[in-house]
């Protein structure tokens, strides 16, 4: 609910999701109807359950009630006011080009500086560069739904890139910590 320039940070991103073609209905986890939120596509408000994997699962439930059919579900933090309808169609998009149950945005870490030099990101080295997580990501609906005691681990590691590969996977952990890992997760030589 910060302030940016006459409106709440989150109006900006509830604005850029309202002409998204991609999205079509909404549900904000943390706020209420009285919150002052403006947007057609917002069906329901569900309370903050105390953590990022409960919140998920919690918007995810709720969207199920309004369309049962959804597989895939975007989640967008609400303190990205400069993404632009376009972004948010091209990551929905892209995503729904394969069929896996996460879909994990990086910005590279020079794009990122470059257009906000202040934002103070944890960034992730990879092979050919750095990169931070970005805050726009579509996941499986059912993925997320089960009680999986593996994304509470996930999530509780959000700030150690090493302790979450090493959740994924050794084979994940290795190429991280020898920098051979990839965006498209194979090792180069």
């Amino acid at each position: 609910m910060v302030d940016i320039c006459g409106k709440p940070m989150v109006q900006w991103v509830l604005d850029a999701v309202e002409q998204a073609d991609s999205i079509d209905l909404v549900v904000v986890v943390g706020l209420s109807p009285e919150s002052g939120l403006k947007s057609t596509k917002v069906k329901a408000y569900v309370d903050n359950q105390g953590s990022i994997l409960l919140n998920i699962r919690a918007g995810v439930k709720k969207i199920q009630e309004f369309e049962p059919q959804s597989s895939h579900v975007a989640t967008i933090s609400a303190d990205i006011p400069a993404v632009l309808p376009d972004q948010i169609n091209w990551v929905v998009n892209a995503a729904m080009q394969s069929d896996e149950d996460v879909y994990y945005n990086v910005i590279e870490r020079k794009v990122m500086e470059q257009r906000f030099p202040s934002s103070k990101r944890s960034y992730t080295r990879l092979k050919d560069f750095e990169v931070c997580g970005g805050d726009l990501n579509i996941v499986r609906a059912r993925a997320v739904t089960g009680e999986d005691a593996l994304w509470d681990r996930i999530i509780a590691a959000r700030k150690n890139v090493f302790k979450q590969a090493a959740l994924i996977g050794y084979d994940t952990l290795v190429l991280l910590l020898l920098r051979r890992l990839t965006l498209a997760g194979q090792s180069q030589q």
